[in-house]
């Protein structure tokens, strides 16, 4: 399962995280990052925040947030 947050258009992404609701078992994370994820500087600034998890047994799940600055 993937979650992902955006900022608004021209703002940029200065943290993020996820929260989880409802689990009835534990949240393996894969990844938790900022977007785009491409390295080096052509990559820009971040501008969203993604999350990448699997979760065993249905019944609740997580979402992404991001923390964004007006640029």
């Amino acid at each position: 399962m993937t979650s992902t947050a955006n900022c608004l258009a021209g703002d940029v992404a200065t943290g993020g995280g996820y929260d989880t609701f409802g689990l009835l078992s534990a949240i393996n994370v894969i990844e938790n990052a900022p977007i785009p994820k491409a390295a080096g500087t052509q990559a820009g600034p971040a501008t969203g925040w993604q999350t990448q998890a699997s979760v065993t047994l249905l019944g609740g799940g997580f979402q992404s947030y991001v923390v964004c600055v007006d640029q």
